[in-house]
Order: C-alpha cells, then structure tokens, then sequence
C-alpha cells in the first residue's frame, strides 16, 4: 500500500471518528437538556404535593400561564390562569393534599424551547379526580429550564 492511500485512510478514519464524536457529544447534549426539561416539570410537582407554592414558583417562568381545557355538560371549555391566579388557586386548596402523575413524558427541544407532552392522573387526598394529557412549553434561561406554558385536557370519568 502506497504512503498516499495510508494517508487518505488516516484522514477518512480521522473524518469518521471526528463525525462519530460530534454525533455523540450532541446527543449527549440533547439526552442532558431532555432530564433538565423532565427535571423541572418533576420539581414543580413534586412541590404541588407539598403543597409549597413557592417552590412551584421556582419552577416557572414569570409570564407563565395555565390553560385547563376539557368538557363540561356536553360543551368545550377553556380557562387561562395567570400564575399568580393558579398558585393562589393551589394554596387555597389547603389542608386537602393535590397531586399529579405523569406518565412516559415526550420531549422535543430546539435551541431554548422545550414541548413536553405527558398522560396524567391527579388525585385529591389519594382520589383520583380527573385525568388527561398536560402540554408543556419550557424554555431556557439564566436561570436554568422554567416552565411557560401547561395546558391539560381534564377527563371525567377516567378511563
């Protein structure tokens, strides 16, 4: 084998590995910001089941909103919640204790924005009361991933 063809294998070799490692290095990246984005929706409601407000302030974007949508009586319904409104909401629910599970959350990122998507139960004192899918628009800040946007479908019965 010439010196030629051992140097154009050297370059191509160095070509791949350098392509395999970028490849790495940014899916490793991305599975990193997935846990951050995941992480972050796990935080607040972890904090809903404390029934610690602030903590769940913490987790938010100042701007963020809340949008229940569901059915009622045969009829659609949607109900936007500025963050103050919904914290003063979960605050106003003491002694009962709140909670919610997800399930086999979706995550897409690009750049700063995060969607989320997640099936869901939530219980009042250990009962389920409603189900459905929550809807999640994170995005990244100085101060880590922060949540601007959940909006939940609100199934009665679940099924």
């Amino acid at each position: 084998m010439s010196r030629r063809s051992v140097r154009g294998l050297a370059v191509s070799a160095a070509f791949v590995s350098s392509a395999v490692a970028f490849l790495w290095a940014r899916a490793a990246a991305q599975d990193s910001a997935r846990r951050a984005v995941v992480g972050v929706i796990e935080q607040m409601f972890a904090a809903l089941a404390r029934g610690d407000t602030a903590a769940m302030r913490a987790t938010f974007h100042p701007a963020a909103r809340i949008v229940q949508t569901g059915s009622r009586d045969g009829a659609p319904f949607n109900r936007v919640n500025a963050l103050d409104d919904f914290l003063r909401s979960i605050g106003g629910a003491a002694p009962r204790k709140l909670e919610e599970k997800i399930f086999d959350p979706a995550v897409e990122i690009s750049d700063n924005l995060a969607a989320a998507w997640s099936r869901y139960e939530f219980y009042v004192d250990g009962t389920m009361s409603h189900c459905g899918v929550d809807s999640y628009q994170v995005v990244n800040t100085t101060d880590g991933w922060k949540i601007l946007h959940i909006v939940d479908t609100q199934r009665r019965p679940c099924k």
